[in-house]
């Protein structure tokens, strides 16, 4: 599960950084980076919510606040990227 976890953060770093035009890429992958992005969004909104419900307090104090933080950095590179 480490390793997926691994190739599932790559990705998202992958994402920003083509989304963000920090790194160059194919018009096909940028097309690709521009939805990806919106699927992180999801995804680390899927993990706020995770976290605000989970019995552990350190998961509700520290980690709720991280993920809503990385949810809205993935929705200003979203909207305010080069087109």
């Amino acid at each position: 599960m480490s390793v997926i976890s691994a190739l599932i953060f790559l990705g998202a770093i992958w994402t920003v950084l083509a989304r963000s035009a920090v790194i160059s890429v194919s018009r096909g992958a940028r097309g690709a980076a521009r939805w990806l992005v919106w699927g992180l969004v999801a995804l680390f909104s899927l993990s706020f919510v995770a976290n605000v419900m989970s019995s552990s307090p350190r998961e509700r104090f520290l980690m709720a606040p991280l993920a809503i933080l990385i949810v809205i950095c993935c929705i200003i590179i979203a909207r305010n990227s080069n087109r």
